[in-house]
């Protein structure tokens, strides 16, 4: 699914998984319509959201978005994925 707000806010991609019985749904983001935007992750329940950036390189920010996906990763910990990131 593609959309795109009138600030400058799209989707790249999303996925979905079960963990625990709780459906998690996880959000790749593109913010800033001008020459490089930043690349951000969404993983959201019914009980917690959260937003990491993973700077300006689409293509890295997609391997770790299918990364995150793919690990089940949960909303409290794509902090510290980003931390680990930017290192």
């Amino acid at each position: 699914m593609k959309f795109n707000d009138k600030k400058g806010i799209s989707v790249i991609k999303n996925a979905s998984a079960e963990i625990d019985g709780m459906d998690v749904e996880y959000t790749l983001l593109s913010l800033g319509s001008g020459f490089r935007p930043v690349y951000a992750i969404k993983i959201q329940n019914r009980e917690e959201s959260r937003v990491s950036f993973f700077g300006t390189d689409k293509k890295r920010a997609a391997s770790i978005f299918d990364s995150v996906v793919e690990n089940t990763v949960t909303p409290c910990t794509l902090e510290d994925i980003a931390e680990d990131m930017a290192k």
